[in-house]
């Protein structure tokens, strides 16, 4: 029963944020300009979570997500969207060195892809289903939170 109004809401919230995967050009860590939509190419959902350096929620959220992050393993793709700016680039890439992130980390230093998904703080979460429609979105983090995201994803 659960399930089956989980997927209903699901599909609610589906029409009622933007609608793709914008083709928007980020850099990644190696800082080499990428498409954003590049990085969906595998048949997973996606949590796609934007950060910064000096956000402490957003520290705390990434930590969580990651601590039962495999990339190989785990039944989704996580994405890091840094909008530290380019100064801070080095900042960032110590940071998800130093807690061992094992998924991809990608910068929006123009804010461009923020604007095309209608990110205006940060923490903001978002989950994409396997066709690349946004059916989750979240804009603060509190502990426990992430297994509201694994759930969403697991009923996908």
């Amino acid at each position: 029963m659960q399930r089956g109004f989980l997927k209903i809401f699901l599909v609610f919230l589906s029409y009622q944020l933007p609608a793709q995967i914008p083709d928007i050009d980020v850099q990644n860590g190696g800082g080499m300009v990428v498409k954003f939509a590049d990085s969906f190419k595998t048949e997973k959902p996606t949590l796609v979570t934007f950060w910064a350096t000096w956000c402490k929620p957003c520290l705390l959220e990434l930590q969580a997500i990651s601590q039962s992050y495999d990339p190989v393993n785990s039944n989704y793709t996580l994405i890091a969207v840094s909008i530290d700016e380019i100064r801070n680039r080095q900042r960032a890439l110590g940071l998800a060195k130093s807690k061992n992130w094992n998924f991809e980390v990608l910068f929006d230093y123009n804010g461009d892809l923020q604007r095309s998904l209608q990110v205006f703080s940060v923490p903001n979460t978002l989950i994409f289903d396997q066709s690349g429609k946004i059916i989750h979105r979240s804009t603060n983090f509190v502990k426990g939170k992430e297994q509201t995201y694994f759930e969403l994803i697991n009923a996908l």
